[in-house]
C-alpha cells in the first residue's frame, strides 16, 4: 500500500531521509539525462529554506517504508498579477513504482495543497512526452509558455 505524506522541515533534516532522497535524486538525474549531476547539498539547503519560510511543500510517496516518489512545490504571490501561485518544481516516481498510482497520489496531494493555500494559479512543466501532455489536459491544464535553457553562458 502506498501512502503520501508532506515532510516537515525537521523530517527533511533527518540524515536517513536525506540519504534515501539522494538515491532517488540520482536515479531521476540519470533517467532524465540531466546535463547536471544531482547536488544533494544544494537541493536540501534550498528545500529546508523553503519549508522554513512556509513557501514550499515536500511530498513523498512511501511503499513498504521505501520512498518511491516525491513532488516538491513552491508558493508565491505573482509580482505581475498579484495572483497566489503554486508551482510544481520536482516530481519523480521510481520506475518500479510506476503504474501503482503513486504519481497520481502525489499529484492529488499537490492539487489539494494548492486549494488549501488559496492559489488562483497552478503552474507545472513537463518534458515533451505525449503521456505527460495527455495527463495535464485531463487535469484541466492548458499549454502555456515554453521554457528554453542554455547550459553554459
Amino acid at each position: 500500500m502506498i501512502r503520501v505524506t508532506a515532510l516537515t522541515r525537521r523530517q527533511l533534516a533527518d540524515l536517513d531521509i536525506q540519504a534515501r532522497l539522494t538515491t532517488l535524486g540520482r536515479l531521476a538525474a540519470t533517467e532524465l539525462q540531466s546535463p547536471f549531476a544531482f547536488n544533494e547539498r544544494a537541493f536540501f539547503r534550498a528545500w529546508l529554506a523553503e519549508l522554513k519560510a512556509g513557501s514550499g511543500d515536500f511530498f513523498v510517496a512511501v511503499q513498504d517504508e521505501k520512498i518511491v516518489g516525491l513532488l516538491c512545490a513552491s508558493s508565491w504571490v505573482d509580482d505581475f498579477s498579484g495572483a497566489q501561485t503554486y508551482a510544481k518544481r520536482h516530481w519523480y516516481v521510481r520506475p518500479d513504482a510506476r503504474n501503482t498510482r503513486a504519481g497520481v497520489m502525489l499529484w492529488d496531494e499537490f492539487q489539494q495543497r494548492a486549494r488549501t493555500r488559496g492559489c488562483q494559479r497552478v503552474l507545472t512543466s513537463a518534458g515533451s512526452s505525449e503521456g505527460a501532455e495527455r495527463f495535464f489536459v485531463r487535469k484541466g491544464f492548458e499549454a502555456g509558455s515554453r521554457t528554453y535553457q542554455k547550459i553554459s553562458v
